[in-house]
């Protein structure tokens, strides 16, 4: 929330930040066992895809912490725009 720039995207790991409602219908095997599946890398990717064409942004910085910040590793080791993590 401190960052001055205009833009930001913020994600979050699967089943996280959900109501008690939404959380009951999100598969445990994912907040889990496979919480850094190619799926879930693959899904963060596309949403970051989408994040940048809405902004007109060319490149991104990645921030994350302990899982979210091994999730920002992962996507960055299959783009070419990010900027730093």
């Amino acid at each position: 929330m401190q960052d001055p720039s205009s833009n930001g995207l913020y994600l979050a790991r699967p089943c996280q930040y959900l109501t008690a409602r939404d959380l009951a219908r999100c598969n445990p095997d994912f907040w889990l066992d496979r919480r850094y599946a190619p799926e879930v890398v693959a899904a963060i990717d596309q949403s970051i895809n989408e994040g940048k064409r809405r902004s007109g942004a060319q490149t991104v910085t990645l921030v994350g912490y302990s899982g979210g910040g091994a999730l920002a590793v992962l996507v960055a080791a299959r783009r070419n725009d990010v900027r730093r993590i």
